[in-house]
């Protein structure tokens, strides 16, 4: 088996050079010669004493304190595309203290969508000598419509006097990088219908079969499919970009209702059968793979890959909403989907919950259906190794033994004379985005828990709550410690502001009363692991028992994420895949119901880091693309049983007061809602220095809950009373939307979605999307609401019980 140690900066890296940089437009002002057809800034300024280049610069000081700059459009051929912008130039100081920056904004109209000042005091070496300086930013896609570079430089400092000579302006398609392989074109080549065999028709469809090619055609021979292949890349793969088979006919078997075609496939690796099951009234068609390895291997992807000709109509994206112009190059749609063509031409796929994710690559008319995908559930370990710190151990790829069976089904729709479907939403009662807080246990105390939960450390009862997120009912999924048994103190941590223990259920009574209080608030109270250290089976045990019985979260939140015996080994990342380890977790959690554990993969790999929009909350911002692999929840398919998993990015700090409103004001928490995103945060509201935590001091000394705290919980909850924004727990969401994956679709005719609730219980407020005029469930007006083009409602839908949905374009 292969093993592959990770570094965060290596994969930062790799995707960084994978992303060519070409198309360049370079506009430079030496205040000689400038550039024409470009809108230069701060003329007024030029001087004429010791240029860094020719006579004349550009002078700034508390007379003039903007210097030279530029505003300019986005180039028409970068609109639409992730665009690299630098920026560079000479710049001098009377003084070494000099806090001037270049300003680097994007305006749409009056309105700032980005706005950075570049800091000049760095490259100042010297008083009164040039310098030279550059930095450059990544704009995204969605925001270079329409929009325009304004930049200048900005002399900050009144007793400063500030130059700037030879400005340069650079802007450069950034190509992103890609997450689909390298795939063979000619597997891709239809084979000629005089020379095929129709092995199924109805009055939708057909399928031809010749030297191991499959076409799909309409009832009057347009081809829709013209070749399904199937695609392999394992960690034995001869070819390292993976192995690409085709599919063989084997036999046909008469139904009562119509037909099954079985297909095989083969190589040294895997062995598999593709069942197609064909009905002679309908319009869907069902496939099931069945595979079988034959060696132990790692598996980094499988894939069917479905070559199309129709032209691309709509696409499903995984933030549930819908492209049908100016496609991207490459998405990634989760389980979510596509339609091709149209009328009688069309092909539908939506609601794909038996598979690892959808991919798209629309220029080459490929559409991958991943039955297991490494990037759809990351996953890492830190192995139990006491000479080294830090050492991870990626084991995102599934890992299967020889004889080893996976089976996997979707379905296809063929010629429906709808334009569009009606989606699943990822909140339910119409919410259209989704914040959610998680708190980790460290470094407490029973003050400091008042204060951020409750406004002030003297309120000790939640209903008397003045601030915090007791009264802006902001639920949290808050991590605890079960036990102190090592009596750690909150000394350190604090600065010695506190010398209490850590808080813990069984070491702090008050605590234990809080906890019970903010739960009846609808708070989610879980495990931070048992204690501070790895703890004992026994402890672990009794941890578990208590918190079902008295909270019922199954949530867990990792702690410890290191190598040594003592670190919580007992953790996910840790020893959640090591069946021989005396701190194995999997089988306690599946035993108190705990099945929805954090996992710190993108954190720890900082993944996301250089994909972020300073006037978003999203990491990834939604804005660069839909072709990161970025899944909300999963499974995976070989090493944590079936435990969920959800990830967090990066820790929450706001360490300056000033900070709230920068990172929490309405403008973000507004384009979190536009972009329909999910952001689950990692914090420690309660942490005993406030610099981590997220309280202070009022004039009394008495511990609070930070104004600019405050100030964003009122934010989210205007929000979410305003019906739009779903402050929840993980429980609640994850809920949710596991059950969603249990609901069947069906696209009927005419128009109809015919969709079974296949769990046993009731989903409330099942909230569904479409662009239409209007739209009944089982012949009623449900409650809806609408937002940009489309309608967005929801209605309830009892266990084991269906619902037609007629959407009226």
């Amino acid at each position: 088996m292969k093993i592959r140690l990770i570094s965060a900066i290596i994969f930062i890296q790799i995707l960084l050079l994978n992303s060519v940089v070409a198309q360049n437009h370079s506009y430079a002002n030496d205040l000689e010669n400038p550039d024409t057809g470009v809108s230069w800034l701060g003329l007024s300024t030029i001087d004429s004493i010791s240029a860094f280049s020719g006579r004349y610069f550009s002078h700034t000081d508390s007379k003039k304190t903007y210097g030279l700059g530029i505003e300019q459009p986005i180039p028409d051929d970068l609109i639409r595309k992730n665009t690299m912008l630098v920026v560079s130039g000479w710049v001098r100081s009377n003084m070494l203290d000099n806090n001037a920056l270049f300003v680097v904004t994007l305006v749409d109209g009056s309105n700032s969508l980005l706005w950075k000042g570049v800091p000049l005091k760095p490259v100042f070496k010297k008083e009164n000598e040039w310098s030279f300086f550059s930095d450059s930013i990544l704009i995204p896609a969605s925001v270079t419509i329409g929009v325009k570079l304004k930049a200048y430089l900005w002399n900050q400092n009144s007793n400063a006097e500030t130059d700037i000579d030879n400005l340069k302006i650079e802007f450069k398609a950034f190509h992103n990088p890609t997450f689909i392989p390298v795939i063979d074109d000619e597997s891709g080549i239809a084979a000629r219908l005089d020379e095929s065999k129709i092995i199924f028709e109805n009055n939708y469809y057909s399928i031809f079969y010749q030297s191991d090619k499959i076409l799909i055609l309409n009832k009057i021979g347009d081809t829709i499919i013209n070749n399904i292949t199937y695609f392999i890349d394992d960690d034995n793969s001869k070819d390292k970009r993976g192995a690409r088979l085709n599919l063989h006919l084997k036999k046909v078997k008469e139904t009562v209702t119509g037909r099954i075609l079985y297909f095989i496939f083969k190589n040294n690796n895997v062995a598999g059968k593709l069942s197609i099951t064909c009905d002679n009234v309908s319009q869907k068609i069902n496939f099931k793979i069945e595979n079988k390895y034959k060696k132990s291997l790692s598996v980094f992807r499988e894939s069917l890959i479905f070559n199309y000709s129709q032209p691309l109509a709509e696409v499903y994206r995984n933030n549930r909403k819908s492209d049908t112009a100016h496609f991207q190059k490459e998405y990634w749609l989760d389980k979510q989907g596509v339609k091709l063509g149209s009328a009688k031409q069309s092909l539908f796929i939506y609601h794909t919950p038996m598979l690892s994710s959808l991919q798209l690559a629309p220029e080459k008319h490929l559409l991958f259906v991943n039955l297991d995908f490494e990037k759809d559930h990351p996953f890492f370990r830190f192995p139990l190794n006491p000479d080294s710190t830090d050492w991870k151990k990626e084991e995102s790829a599934s890992s299967y033994s020889r004889g080893d069976k996976r089976t996997y089904s979707f379905n296809i729709f063929i010629g429906n004379n709808v334009s569009t479907i009606p989606r699943f939403m990822k909140n339910p009662a119409g919410f259209e985005a989704t914040y959610i807080w998680t708190e980790h246990a460290d470094f407490t105390d029973i003050r400091t828990n008042r204060a951020v939960y409750f406004g002030s450390e003297n309120i000790t009862s939640a209903d008397s709550a003045v601030g915090g997120f007791v009264k802006f009912n902001i639920p949290v999924t808050k991590s605890v410690f079960y036990d102190n048994p090592d009596s750690i103190t909150n000394y350190d941590a604090s600065f010695g502001a506190f010398p209490s223990l850590e808080a813990t259920i069984l070491t702090d009574t008050l605590f234990a009363d809080f906890l019970f209080q903010i739960s009846k608030k609808g708070n989610e109270i879980c495990l931070h692991t048992p204690e501070q250290f790895t703890t004992t089976h026994n402890r672990f045990e009794e941890a578990l028992a208590y918190m079902k019985t008295n909270f019922g979260s199954p949530s867990w939140i990792d702690h410890g994420n290191n190598n040594a015996l003592r670190s919580n080994r007992e953790d996910l990342i840790c020893d959640g895949t090591l069946e021989d380890s005396p701190y194995y977790a999997i089988d306690l959690w599946n035993s108190y119901d705990v099945r929805y554990l954090h996992n710190a993969y993108y954190e720890e790999l900082v993944t996301f880091k250089d994909w972020k929009y300073e006037s978003s909350m999203e990491k990834p911002f939604s804005g660069f693309g839909d072709f990161f692999p970025k899944p909300d929840y999963y499974l995976h398919p070989t090493r944590s049983k079936n435990m969920i998993h959800w990830t967090t990015t990066s820790a929450l700090f706001v360490e300056e007061q000033n900070l709230w409103s920068y990172y929490f004001n309405f403008f973000k928490l507004q384009g979190l809602v536009d972009n329909r995103a999910v952001e689950i945060n990692h914090t420690y509201p309660a942490w005993v220095n406030p610099k981590k935590g997220m309280w202070t001091y009022d004039s009394d000394s008495t511990i609070i809950a930070q104004p600019g705290f405050n100030m964003a919980l009122a934010n989210m909850a205007k929000l979410r009373d305003e019906g739009r924004l779903n402050v929840c727990t993980i429980a609640d969401f994850l809920n949710y939307r596991t059950a969603i994956d249990s609901v069947e679709y069906n696209i009927m005719p005419y128009g109809r979605i015919h969709i079974t609730n296949k769990n046993s219980k009731i989903i409330d407020n099942l909230s569904m999307v479409v662009r239409a005029k209007a739209v009944t469930v089982n012949g009623l007006i449900p409650n809806q609401k609408k937002v940009d083009d489309e309608i967005i409602f929801w209605f309830n839908v009892d266990a084991n019980s269906s619902k037609v949905i007629r959407i009226i374009e």
